[in-house]
């Protein structure tokens, strides 16, 4: 299998779902080679398909730092990224039906490539959590079509629980008080090993590989990954159903919220 390599810089993570969504329906209507993204994004924060906006954004905070909130179609909790974390994208196609199969070969790919490149033992916890010396380092989830897949994961480089915090709340609680009880259950590349170079690092080993080559958008592409960004700029959808449920964040709460 050869994979077309797209990277990214700097993006919203509005952008970066809408990329996403757009190359998983290009790979599974054959119109484009399985896709690696590499991405790095600015602040911004991500809940999920059917999280309660209200109940777990501290929207005061984020409108008055300019952090983005938008609305995957995966599920699972919130999460927060900025430059600090790396972001992982892999579409397959399928060959076979067997979801959890799918996922789990994407993972201990990633968990394998982290091992070598840090000499320490990663492992998946909790259907969503990469972890790593028993504390989450990062986390991952997927959306399955009929003949092709999305996994996406974020490793985070360094440590900014007091950035994460600031913005979010469980239940209408804003968490920003919390931050010392949380601290002990996260770290970070920079906290276990000399993150200088990392992100390159992780780029050569897994592109070492996998055959690939490396791309760039076409025109065409960017109409239609516009067209997918609308949606996720769209401000009924990111606020969602004032029934949906508080689900909290991934990186405070372990595990997926019961979605995959």
């Amino acid at each position: 299998m050869v994979y077309q390599v797209l990277e990214f810089n700097n993006i919203r993570i509005s952008y970066l779902h809408a990329i996403e969504e757009a190359f998983l329906e290009l790979v599974e209507s054959k119109k484009s080679e399985p896709t690696i993204i590499f991405s790095r994004v600015n602040p911004g924060i991500s809940i999920s398909s059917t999280q309660n906006y209200n109940l777990d954004i501290d929207d005061k905070a984020c409108k008055q730092d300019n952090i983005e909130v938008t609305r995957r179609k995966s599920g699972g909790r919130s999460m927060y990224f900025d430059q600090d974390y790396i972001i992982l994208s892999i579409i397959n196609r399928q060959e076979s039906h067997n979801v959890s199969k799918n996922y789990q070969e994407s993972i201990s790919l990633i968990n394998s490539i982290l091992n070598k490149i840090t000499n320490k033992e990663f492992y998946f916890k909790d259907v969503n959590d990469i972890m790593v010396d028993s504390k989450k380092i990062g986390g991952a989830a997927q959306i399955s079509k009929r003949s092709s897949n999305l996994v996406h994961c974020y490793i985070r480089v360094k440590n900014n629980t007091e950035s994460m915090l600031r913005y979010l709340k469980l239940g209408g609680i804003c968490l920003e008080p919390y931050i010392n009880e949380l601290k002990p259950y996260l770290t970070s590349v920079q906290d276990i090993v000399d993150s200088t170079g990392f992100y390159e690092r992780l780029k050569k080993e897994f592109l070492e590989k996998n055959e690939h080559r490396l791309v760039t958008l076409s025109g065409e592409q960017e109409d239609f990954i516009a067209e997918k960004h609308q949606a996720y700029c769209n401000i009924g959808y990111i606020k969602g159903d004032i029934n949906f449920p508080s689900k909290g964040n991934c990186d405070v709460i372990s595990g997926s919220g019961k979605e995959a």
